[in-house]
């Protein structure tokens, strides 16, 4: 914005007249001042007006600014992987596009270029061009920038570029994002060579399946055009993210102490309902000088008043949905409201 703003004021200066000139101050030549004559002879001083020394100030801003270059993203660093030769070769041309004044010699345009390629599946061939540049001597051919990138090219792309495209788009799925899903498509879509209609297939078929459902049923129909069904998965996809935390429970885990008063009531049920304890269970009852028939303080199972009153026990008897559910209620209702809320979130905690 400074930039365009400074431009702008130097256009309108060159349009105005021109005002008073101003005449600078001129400072009489040393050897004059000796009283020697000056073997130089002197310039003729013209005057400058008050545009013209804005002009000349802001220009030399500007100038300042654009040799300090843009800031632009470095390249990301080239392993030697085949699918990323394009992407790496673009940054390169970015960056350096982006500085030119700083790599203005093919030496440095290379020795830029080689810097970035790291891993052993590189190390033969960066070893091998840098040394075309360090090794030189006179008489020898100079290694140039649009000769190391065709080089590069035809030892790294794929030689059938267009049948790896269509290899690698049908193979593939999308993972946890549409949109990055989307964006990869889109890259092969351009090489691979197929038209809308059989990218849209390939399309469709690596999406998962309850996607590609909401997308070809809804509303409106399913999308006309490659963009559409592009449009159609990015939305959908979203809105099942958004939901899926908006429903997310709140509270993960419950405190062990607050689940334990809920298991000793359950396991009273359970204990009266199989007549054995498990070892955890055995080892709470002895802690806290609990019945093992009954699960009261105070007696022990010899002494228990419950010992002759059972009954002999009965063939389980598998209860029908109906009938579960109303000892489930019945059970529920014996907890207070605050512990019904505990116990849900325990439930729900559980998946149950």
């Amino acid at each position: 914005m400074s930039e365009a703003r400074n431009e702008s004021s130097i256009e309108s200066l060159e349009s105005s007249r021109p005002s008073t000139p101003i005449v600078e101050e001129t400072r009489p030549d040393e050897t004059d001042m000796l009283g020697e004559q000056s073997s130089t002879p002197k310039r003729d001083q013209k005057p400058k007006t008050q545009e013209e020394m804005i002009i000349s100030v802001a220009t030399a801003v500007l100038e300042e600014k654009k040799d300090k270059g843009v800031k632009v993203a470095a390249p990301e660093p080239f392993d030697g992987d085949r699918k990323e030769t394009r992407r790496f070769l673009t940054e390169v041309e970015i960056y350096l596009r982006m500085h030119p004044t700083e790599y203005d010699t093919d030496e440095k345009k290379c020795l830029f270029f080689l810097s970035y390629l790291q891993g052993k599946d590189t190390q033969a061939w960066k070893q091998r061009n840098t040394d075309l540049i360090f090794d030189w001597k006179d008489g020898d051919e100079k290694l140039e920038w649009k000769d190391l990138k065709s080089a590069f090219k035809k030892h790294y792309l794929p030689i059938d570029i267009k049948a790896d495209a269509q290899l690698r788009i049908e193979e593939m799925k999308m993972g946890e994002r549409a949109d990055n899903y989307v964006n990869e498509f889109r890259v092969l879509a351009d090489e691979s060579g197929y038209d809308d209609e059989a990218l849209a297939h390939i399309f469709q078929k690596g999406l998962p399946f309850i996607l590609a459902d909401k997308i070809l049923n809804q509303p409106q129909g399913r999308p006309k055009d490659l963009n559409g069904w592009y449009e159609a998965a990015i939305r959908f996809d979203e809105q099942y993210k958004y939901a899926k935390a908006v429903q997310k429970p709140r509270r993960f885990q419950m405190a062990n102490k607050k689940k334990k008063k809920f298991e000793k009531k359950e396991t009273t049920v359970n204990r009266m309902e199989t007549g054995r304890l498990s070892e955890e269970d055995h080892r709470e009852y002895m802690k806290d000088g609990r019945c093992f028939r009954c699960a009261k303080q105070g007696h022990l199972s010899r002494d228990c008043p419950m010992k002759n009153t059972e009954k002999a026990p009965e063939k389980a008897v598998k209860k029908t949905p109906r009938e579960a559910y109303v000892k489930i209620q019945a059970m529920f209702k014996e907890y207070s409201h605050e512990e019904q809320k505990e116990l849900l979130n325990i439930m729900e905690d559980e998946g149950f």
